[in-house]
């Protein structure tokens, strides 16, 4: 049924601060730090919108799953904030 292929999407978007928050700690600029905090922030509230949306607790936003939905201009943002993020996470170390 449909718990299979929700709770491996629940727990990669529940394990998204956790990813943020050690990929953060262990930039030393500041600057990197933030940005790949917000950067996960913004994807973990699209997902946390789509999943309330889905249960019934929010109105529906027209907002997509980021990663998942199919749409060009969401998935392409969504891929460029993914590179800007390893980007980030290089802190100019080549």
């Amino acid at each position: 049924s449909g718990i299979y292929g929700t709770v491996p999407v629940a727990l990669l978007f529940s394990s998204m601060p956790f990813l943020a928050i050690s990929l953060a700690a262990k930039q030393q600029n500041r600057f990197n730090s933030l940005f790949i905090l917000l950067a996960f922030f913004m994807i973990s509230c699209q997902g946390l919108v789509h999943i309330f949306v889905n249960v019934g607790v929010l109105p529906p936003t027209g907002l997509t799953l980021p990663l998942f939905s199919y749409g060009g201009s969401s998935l392409m943002s969504t891929m460029i904030t993914a590179g800007l993020v390893i980007s980030a996470t290089k802190d100019g170390k080549e």
